[in-house]
């Protein structure tokens, strides 16, 4: 089953002029995996316009059980994200939407909660992004 991630509050009003500074958050974007499914991922895997050529790194956990993922868009469009568990519920998929933002530098999600894409722990419906 495939989430669409909607992402919101990820930067703030941007000046146009006038010697207004732009105040811009982090573009980046986490994937939460829940503690009892981290061990099972098998590969985290970024496509789509969006996400060609990028890739999801370990921030959190550990070398085969990673807890927080992070990535940035390479352009404007859609990004599938989909993390492939080896065993457990289904695989996780979800898709999200990148683009510019006036005065602010990279590629924002600007509908995705908090720029993060939370996993089903392993008793939920695969599937869901909160």
């Amino acid at each position: 089953m495939m989430a669409r991630v909607a992402l919101a509050g990820l930067f703030a009003a941007c000046g146009n002029s006038g010697g207004v500074e732009c105040q811009c958050a982090d573009p980046s974007v986490f994937i939460d995996v829940p503690a009892d499914r981290a061990p099972a991922v098998s590969q985290v895997l970024l496509s789509g316009v969006a996400c060609a050529g990028a890739v999801a790194s370990c921030v959190a956990g550990g070398v085969g059980a990673c807890t927080r993922y992070v990535f940035q868009a390479k352009q404007a469009g859609t990004c599938q994200v989909d993390v492939q568990f080896s065993s457990g519920p289904a695989d996780f998929e979800a898709q999200v939407q990148f683009d510019h933002v006036p005065c602010c530098a990279g590629l924002y999600a600007p509908a995705l909660a908090g720029s993060t894409i939370d996993v089903p722990g392993g008793t939920q419906d695969a599937g869901s992004a909160g």
